[in-house]
């Protein structure tokens, strides 16, 4: 067993090579106030920042993305990039303090409009050029991300909320919406709605075909990403906090072959399912 830090972090991500590992690790109440990248070989750290924290916004590093090359921008919107050089090229690892995700081949960066927190901006990576923007939740965007073939764009947000909430129970009228949309029209393809009180953790399968979505507690629903039809639920015996569900970033991951699904539990460590092939 490795260490890489003692510091708590909410956010891992790998590069698409898995090369790299990026984190956010920092100390609570300033959790997501670091970047750190280590090489996956070794272990050791191959670049860190510690960017200016705005009060305003809150902790930097909340969101975090490989991609781009040598002429990529240093920031875009609300996004900025951690630029390293390994084996005589130049690396990139985008943060920034709302959703965000980069485009397989590294030429998108999208990313939750500042004025807005439903809309998206799309961002040419090198010519740091602002290309469209779209409303993609009525309400929130809470994450997007694109499928590895660089075909779809994923997107989970809030679509209404009307009050009381019972805080009890947990339940309410609060609407979320998972939807795929083609990367290159924009359109929307496939719509998911879930009633939830609080958001929603969704993650786009590797080939674009499944998406899996965290519901309630530990109970994950497989949908077709096309056609939006269940093609399983796969579960667990999660404990409930007292302060009700923690969705939101980071709790499902799909492998690279799209085999494995992972869900991280909070306390309850990491699970992982086998799942058919498609």
């Amino acid at each position: 067993m490795t260490t890489l830090t003692t510091d708590a972090a909410d956010t891992l991500v790998f590069s698409p090579d898995g090369r790299w590992l990026a984190a956010n690790p920092g100390v609570f109440p300033s959790l997501g106030s670091s970047l750190v990248v280590w090489e996956t070989k070794t272990w050791s750290v191959a670049a860190s920042v510690k960017p200016e924290r705005n009060p305003h916004l809150g902790a930097p590093v909340q969101w975090i993305a490989f991609g781009g090359g040598e002429t990529a921008q240093n920031k875009l919107g609300n996004a900025q990039s951690l630029k390293f050089a390994a084996e005589g090229k130049t690396q990139i690892v985008w943060y920034g303090v709302s959703p965000l995700a980069v485009s397989p081949d590294s030429k998108l960066l999208a990313q939750l409009g500042p004025q807005s927190f439903s809309y998206v901006e799309l961002w040419d990576t090198h010519s740091g050029q602002k290309l469209q923007s779209f409303a993609a939740h009525k309400k929130a965007t809470g994450s997007l991300a694109f499928s590895r073939d660089g075909q779809w764009l994923m997107t989970a947000g809030q679509e209404s909320l009307r009050m009381p909430v019972d805080l009890h129970t947990f339940s309410g009228t609060t609407e979320y919406r998972v939807k795929v949309s083609d990367a290159n029209t924009w359109k929307e393809r496939a719509s998911f709605s879930y009633p939830q009180v609080l958001a929603l953790s969704a993650v786009l399968s590797p080939d674009g075909k499944r998406v899996a979505v965290e519901r309630s507690w530990g109970i994950i629903d497989l949908l077709d990403a096309q056609t939006g039809t269940s093609v399983g639920t796969v579960a667990t015996a999660m404990a409930p906090s007292n302060y009700g569900p923690l969705f939101g970033k980071g709790h499902l991951a799909f492998s690279a072959d799209g085999s494995i699904l992972f869900e991280g539990a909070f306390k309850s460590g990491i699970y992982l399912w086998k799942l058919p092939v498609q």
